[in-house]
């Protein structure tokens, strides 16, 4: 990764590669290049945002192994936080509970989870919300 002392933009640079159920690998892809936020750095403006509405996001994103979904509720509620996989399928529920107005934070594992896109989809109240991580391995 590159940093821009200043830009605040992060250049990340990574390629792909594919392992079987033999322990075999592929060769690796092209290299990607693609500009983000530092981490953190969108978490911590959420934090110090007045709390005048829901937010939701997740850092580091690529991934590998774990990753951060920082979410902010304008109101107290029953917060439901649910990972799903591009097909559609629910592979974790990271929070189904009651929670009170504020910045929240969770830990998402994807240790045991293949490389690819995930959807994460926040609901609260009336409020929902859903975007999308990947992992990379």
């Amino acid at each position: 990764m590159y940093y821009a002392p200043g830009g605040g933009l992060v250049r990340s640079h990574y390629r792909i590669r594919a392992k079987d159920t033999q322990g075999l690998y592929s060769l690796y892809s092209e290299e990607v290049t693609e500009r983000t936020e530092p981490m953190n750095k969108e978490a911590l403006l959420i934090a110090t945002q007045d709390k005048l509405e829901y937010k939701i996001l997740n850092y580091p994103n690529p991934f590998n192994p774990a990753t951060n979904l920082v979410y902010q509720l304008k109101e107290s509620g029953l917060v439901q936080l649910k990972v799903y996989d591009i097909l559609g399928k629910e592979v974790a529920s990271l929070v189904n509970e009651i929670e009170p107005e504020g910045t929240h934070s969770v830990l998402f594992d994807a240790s045991n989870l293949p490389s690819g896109v995930y959807i994460y989809t926040l609901r609260v109240n009336d409020f929902a919300a859903s975007r999308k991580m990947t992992v990379i391995k």
